[in-house]
């Protein structure tokens, strides 16, 4: 592993579910093995790539999964846009995935500044909406639950 990494993983990150903390964790994981791969050359760059697409499309499935139905169960008002930006996450994998078939050798590389982007940004600010929609609608029914048990 380099010296430094790509991501660094930050406590603000961190949306308090264990689940959906452990899953971006191990984007961050897959984000800088990627970062290694490209600073040790085009072709373990490309092999890396084509090996964790694999990797990359089942954290989405499982993640996208898992996130959206807190949604849904939450009653999240921002589901629709934020499912279309995971759906968005899918389809560039899918797109770098056929340029790199096609015999693009930046493919890696691209991917690799969208991950950091997507993380920075999906993460850190769109995950955290649904976060603090969720501690709103925690404190609402504790203050309902309070009132009823008087």
């Amino acid at each position: 592993m380099a010296d430094e990494e790509y991501v660094v993983w930050s406590k603000s990150y961190e949306t308090g579910i264990p689940l959906i903390d452990n899953q971006h964790k191990k984007l961050v994981a897959l984000t800088n093995q990627l970062y290694d791969a490209c600073l040790a050359g085009r072709d373990t760059a490309t092999e890396f790539f084509l090996r964790a697409v694999h990797e990359f499309v089942d954290y989405a499935k499982e993640h996208f999964s898992a996130e959206e139905e807190l949604m849904k169960q939450s009653a999240y008002s921002h589901l629709a846009e934020h499912k279309a930006k995971h759906d968005e996450f899918v389809k560039k994998l899918l797109n770098e995935t056929q340029e790199m078939k096609a015999g693009n050798p930046m493919v890696p590389l691209i991917f690799l500044h969208y991950l950091r982007s997507w993380i920075l940004s999906h993460i850190a600010i769109d995950d955290m909406d649904f976060v603090y929609h969720s501690k709103a609608l925690k404190k609402e029914v504790g203050i309902l639950f309070r009132k009823f048990a008087n």
